[in-house]
Parts: C-alpha cells; structure tokens; sequence
C-alpha cells in the first residue's frame, strides 16, 4: 500500500504545474482551482508508513533541548534570560530553550515587521504566490518531520500533528491559487 503523505511529496511541484507567462491565464475562479487537490492522510497503522513516522519521531527527539535565538528583521539575538518550552504529555521533556523578550525587542519586532510589510505589499501576487507554492512544497518534503515536532511540543497524536501539517499545505496552495485568482479579476482588493 502507498503512502498518500509521501505520494503527494513525490507530485510535481503546484508552481512547475502552473502554467508559463505565456500560457492563457485561468480567467475564472473555478478554472484557477480545478487542479487543487486537499492532502491526503497517511495510514499509520502501515507498517511502512509507521515507520517513516518512527524515524521522524527519532530524529526530532535527537534534537530536543537545543537552544534557540530569537529572529527579529534577520537577525539572530541570544539574551541572558531564557525560558523552556516543554512537552504537555511529558512536561520534564524539554521541547527547546529560548530567549525571554522584552518590551525593547517587542518594539523591535513590530518597526521589522512592518518594513517588511511595506516590502511586501508591492511584491506582485505571482510572486508572492510563488513564495506560497514553495512553500507548500517544503512542507509536503518535511511534513513527516513537522509533524514528529508538533507530537513532542503540542502532545497531539500522529494522526493530528499530520493533519495540521496536511492543512497548512493545503491553505498555502488553495490562498495561492485565490491570490491568483484575485490578482486578475476586476474587482480590487482593498487599499492597506
């Protein structure tokens, strides 16, 4: 039996499935999302696919308790208070260790998010969809490996941590695919 989760990793890429600039451009929303296809769920009580899980699951836990720095406008910032995320079904079990911020670096945090947000918003929608597509494609790569990392530091069991991952893939292609659609059609959006 074959693994629908893993399957769906071996598909073409959604963008390299997209067609070129060239190509007629889908005009109508139903033509946009004909080839959207919601993930599939993998049988884990497969002894295959059960163990794919295992050795995800294995290689998350060789990695639990590093230390991590927050991320704020790219950079990378170590402070000296940390706190612990730990395992809800298993609360001893440290998940990772990360800085205690402050206001200072709230600050921070909000003046990065908003330059990007003014980035951003210029970034034409086909290219901000191809970032969603790719995206979606890392996901579909790794999504073993996300879900192995929500069952320690959710406690969700394999079939949830994979259903959250499946549906994060599925709202980055399907907002794609609408981001698309939108970007097109005669009625704008509105102004931020």
């Amino acid at each position: 039996m074959s693994d629908p989760a893993i399957e769906s990793q071996r598909a073409a890429p959604v963008h390299s499935r997209a067609a070129g600039p060239d190509a007629r451009r889908p005009s109508t929303l139903t033509e946009r999302l004909k080839d959207y296809r919601p993930e599939a769920y993998p049988d884990f009580s497969d002894p295959e696919v059960r163990q794919r899980m295992e050795v995800a699951i294995d290689r998350v836990r060789s990695r639990l308790g590093r230390t991590y720095p927050n991320r704020v406008g790219g950079e990378d910032l170590h402070l000296p208070e940390t706190q612990s995320s730990t395992n809800p079904a298993s609360p001893q079990q440290v998940i990772g260790v990360f800085p205690r911020g402050h206001q200072k670096m709230a600050d921070r945090a909000m003046e990065a998010a908003d330059g990007a947000f003014q980035r951003w918003k210029d970034v034409p929608a086909d290219e901000r969809s191809a970032v969603l597509f790719r995206t979606a494609d890392i996901m579909r790569r790794r999504r073993l490996e996300l879900a192995a990392w929500m069952v320690f530091e959710v406690g969700k069991s394999w079939a949830e941590a994979d259903a959250d991952v499946a549906e994060a893939i599925d709202f980055c292609d399907y907002y794609a695919r609408l981001m698309l659609h939108y970007a097109y059609d005669p009625y704008p959006l509105a102004e931020y």
